[in-house]
This record gives structure tokens, sequence and C-alpha cells, in this order.
């Protein structure tokens, strides 16, 4: 009593159905990674860098008043931090990576005497290619 050969063919659309789901699961990953993008920043009112002590509007758009006291605030320092400000319930919300403690504290008091209408009207960031001319 011999065993039947092994059916090759069934190894092949085993293999090619594990090729199609890998496939479908890569694009369905593709297709919603600019969606979280999009929603990640529906409510974002804009992004500052700072580079050593220097602000640098990267995104959105903001008073100049507000870049001006942000400015003051970093006059002096050597830091760098990123400011990610969002609009929670008509209110900016400062979201900040880089520093801590007193000097936090100065940027969320600073943009917190500003509402989010107000800084919706404030200039707009420059495009890189200006951004770049301006470095030079």
């Amino acid at each position: 009593m011999d065993d039947p050969p092994p059916d090759r063919g069934s190894e092949a659309t085993g293999f090619i159905e594990r090729m199609a789901l890998i496939v479908g699961l890569l694009l369905l990953f593709a297709l919603s990674v600019p969606l979280w993008v999009a929603l990640r920043r529906s409510n974002e009112l804009f992004v500052l860098r700072v580079r050593g002590g220097r602000p640098e509007l990267v995104r959105g758009r903001i008073p100049q008043a507000l870049f001006d006291d942000l400015a003051d605030v970093f006059a002096g320092t050597r830091v760098d931090a990123e400011i990610r400000v969002v609009a929670e319930g008509g209110r900016p919300r400062v979201l900040l990576s880089g520093p801590q403690g007193a000097l936090a504290q100065r940027v969320r008091n600073v943009v917190g005497r500003f509402r989010a209408a107000e800084i919706r009207a404030g200039r707009r960031a420059p495009n890189r290619a200006a951004r770049r001319r301006v470095a030079r």
C-alpha cells in the first residue's frame, strides 16, 4: 500500500492565499496612514520648532503677537523643543516636547492668552522653499 504523492496544487494555492492576505493587509495599512495623519492634524492650530532658542513656524497659523511672545520666552536659552498647539473645546492646548518645568509653564501661559479663533486668524507658515531661502 503506497501512499499517494502529495498534492502540490494545494500547497501552491495555500501560498497564494497567504500572499494575497499579506498584500491586502499591507495595502490597508498604506491607505490608513494618510487618514490617521489627516485626523491627527485636523484640530492642530500650529507647530513651532525651537532650535537653540530660536522659534520657527513649521505648520499652521500663528498671530505675530503670539510668535513674538514665544520668542521672548525662549530668548537667551539654548533649548530645542517642539510646540504643537491643538484646539480642544475652542481653547488651545499645548503639547510640548522638550523643556519641562518653569519654561513649559511659561509657554502654556503665553498660549493660553489666545483663543483658538484668534490663532486661526494668524499668519500662515511659509512654505519650505521660502524657509530655505531665508536660512541662507
